[in-house]
């Protein structure tokens, strides 16, 4: 009887021994896998950090590059609006957008073309060319709510398959040629002249272009904004440029 109580005891303690290693085993496993997935996170956060830390000066260059961009877009508008034909947006809703509803329709559809047509036609006559040109201007917003404000600032009444150019043919000598390009670049409206193509001889040359006219938008609805941040290229010296839409310098 004495020989099985000691067994007993010895198993029992045999087993409780295992229990104790047992647990202390899957203890310092849970310990490391702990230890492990912190070290494996505070890895990976030291890499995610490094890479910002690289990458930090190229970004805040291009950060401050896109600013520097915002400020002289907003200053070539603010020109703009001064020097050219300009319509007034507020978007608010109520009187403020009905009004801005009406100056757009008046705008296109008594304003606008008709002084496209003249500055055009008054060019060639103080030059003496002669000009072929058709101009058709879009229709405004059915609704004052159709109203948008352009983000580039610059509308573009004119329609057609060209976006908004004009196909001009006109005909003379090169030096009254130059001096109606010249008179275009100093009328009220904003426009800009594509690439010319000459033919003939003088005095009857005719040179083929494409006009752009703009309306420059002015108003509390026109907000320009920062263009993306892009980060230059390593050894590339960094441009300034309008946003996207805007006319080129110049113009």
């Amino acid at each position: 009887m004495e020989t099985k109580y000691s067994r007993a005891i010895w198993i029992t303690i045999g087993v409780t021994f295992a229990l104790i290693v047992a647990t202390i085993v899957v203890w310092k496993l849970k310990f490391y896998d702990d230890v492990n997935a912190r070290l494996t996170k505070a890895e990976a956060d030291y890499q995610t950090a490094k890479t910002t830390a690289d990458t930090l000066e190229r970004e805040l260059k291009a950060e401050a590059l896109a600013k520097e961009k915002l400020l002289l877009a907003q200053d070539q508008l603010a020109y703009f609006r001064s020097r050219f034909r300009a319509l007034n947006l507020d978007l608010t809703p109520g009187g403020p957008l009905n009004r801005s509803w009406i100056g757009y329709m008046n705008e296109y559809f008594s304003g606008y073309g008709l002084s496209l047509r003249q500055q055009l036609l008054r060019a060639a006559d103080e030059t003496g060319v002669a000009i072929d040109t058709k101009i058709e201007v879009d229709a405004p917003p059915q609704m004052p709510e159709n109203v948008t404000a352009p983000p580039s600032g610059f509308l573009k009444p004119t329609a057609g398959a060209g976006g908004g150019t004009l196909n001009v043919v006109v005909t003379g000598d090169m030096d009254s040629i130059l001096r109606f390009l010249d008179r275009v670049n100093r009328s009220p409206i904003l426009m800009t002249v594509g690439a010319i193509k000459l033919e003939g001889a003088s005095p009857e040359i005719k040179a083929t272009f494409t006009v752009t006219p703009y309306l420059v938008a002015k108003g509390p609805a026109v907000k320009l904004t920062a263009p993306p941040a892009a980060a230059p290229a390593e050894g590339a010296a960094p441009e300034g440029a309008p946003p996207e839409g805007a006319p080129p310098e110049g113009a």
